[in-house]
């Protein structure tokens, strides 16, 4: 079900702005972009917000593969909560964009010679999670794509080797739910270690990388089926009030916040 997340003393007031002439059981359609995973268990449930356009977020059930990031729209039925206020009662979820097809476009216009943003796409769009193989391995697949001659083929195939390890990376950091400057930051601070790092321990991203708060890496240890430990101590307690980041707890209760 979906939770609208307001501060307890607006509640009523910011769902009547923006959710007016509510009805319990009414039909309900919200479009927009998975922006935190809370809690996710093994059968897939999962507690998560969204950005719509409105700039409010909402909270429900998820499918374990979509990504952070992912433009989704969910349909189901109004139920009123006395605690949380208005929620959805979910009874469809339609992926509609993936983050991770749009991250390896914007990778392939950003690094790859003679892939502009109309070839990067439909490149994508063809060849899918392949198309890195293809690119790698395969080049002469890519002459399909109007404007890509063997001769513009064979540079980017060469182009594409230059940039090989950096492909992996970024394309990992895009797919686990980091937008395109988050992962080219923590990319340029880790290097080939990113991926390693950010496995053992996604909290050092709100105190290490610029941009990156504790939702977000919370977010990324959720997506990551990594539990909290002693060596993730992040707890989410009130700190600096302009940045909004929580402080680092010198010991974990090992219980979800």
């Amino acid at each position: 079900m979906l939770v609208t997340e307001r501060s307890p003393d607006r509640r009523a007031t910011d769902v009547n702005r923006t959710l007016p002439v509510l009805v319990a059981g009414a039909q309900a359609h919200v479009r927009g972009t998975l922006a935190a995973v809370h809690f996710r268990d093994e059968d897939g449930f999962a507690i998560f917000s969204l950005e719509q356009s409105d700039g409010s977020r909402v909270r429900g059930y998820l499918p374990p593969d979509t990504t952070l990031r992912a433009v989704v729209r969910v349909a189901g039925t109004w139920t009123p909560r006395a605690q949380y206020g208005w929620q959805i009662q979910v009874r469809t979820l339609e992926v509609l964009d993936h983050l991770d097809r749009r991250g390896v476009v914007a990778f392939l216009v950003a690094y790859i010679t003679h892939l502009g943003p109309v070839r990067a796409a439909e490149a994508v769009e063809r060849f899918g999670d392949r198309v890195f193989e293809v690119i790698r391995e395969r080049p002469e697949k890519l002459r399909v794509i109007k404007g890509i001659t063997p001769d513009r083929a064979r540079v980017i195939h060469d182009s594409f080797a230059t940039v090989a390890a950096i492909a992996n990376v970024d394309s990992w950091l895009r797919h686990i739910g980091l937008g395109k400057a988050a992962a080219r930051r923590v990319r340029e601070a880790y290097g080939d270690d990113a991926a390693r790092l950010v496995r053992e321990n996604p909290y050092r991203l709100a105190d290490e990388i610029h941009g990156i708060g504790f939702l977000t890496a919370d977010s990324l240890r959720v997506m990551l089926g990594i539990g909290r430990s002693a060596h993730h101590s992040w707890l989410p307690l009130a700190a600096d009030s302009r940045s909004g980041r929580p402080g680092r707890s010198t010991q974990s209760t090992g219980q979800q916040p």
